[in-house]
């Protein structure tokens, strides 16, 4: 040490980040907010609340919620009905993300498939169903396997 002292400058930094969503964004929140609360008095409620939630995503509705509360409200067929809407709708998804490249994007498309089916598939063990939950289970696996491929492509870019 040589005698002198060093000045000190502390710098203190705030930062304040905001998130403004649009209000369909925060009117969809909340009816989902809701629909969750309602199941404690009837999931019948709650699917009247999911409905209009999808509503407001229209084609881009992708939430496999929708189709589980109507198992839940005893309404297999149209849990189905969802669970084939959603299948039906998963390249809308993709076509909002230009930039991924062919491999990720068959990567996203994979993986929401194995969602969706796998919510079928628990959709079909709830109900008892194992005619139904085999079949689920078989594409869910299939499309996993894929997914792991992909995976492996995506690992040598």
């Amino acid at each position: 040490d040589d005698g002198e002292e060093e000045d000190v400058i502390a710098i203190s930094m705030t930062a304040r980040i905001e998130s403004r969503r649009s209000p369909e964004s925060e009117r969809f929140a909340a009816l989902n907010r809701e629909a969750t609360q309602a199941t404690a008095r009837s999931y019948d409620e709650a699917v009247a609340l999911l409905y209009e939630a999808k509503a407001i995503k229209g084609d881009y509705y992708d939430e496999t919620r929708l189709a589980k509360f109507l198992q839940h409200a005893g309404r297999l067929d149209d849990a189905l009905a969802e669970i084939h809407w959603l299948l039906d709708r998963v390249h809308l998804h993709l076509d909002q993300l230009p930039h991924l490249n062919a491999v990720q994007r068959q990567s996203l498309r994979v993986s929401t498939l194995v969602k969706i089916y796998d919510a079928a598939r628990l959709i079909c063990e709830r109900a008892e169903r194992e005619d139904l939950y085999a079949h689920y289970v078989a594409r869910r696996d299939d499309y996993a396997r894929l997914g792991e491929k992909l995976d492996t492509l995506m690992s040598y870019d």
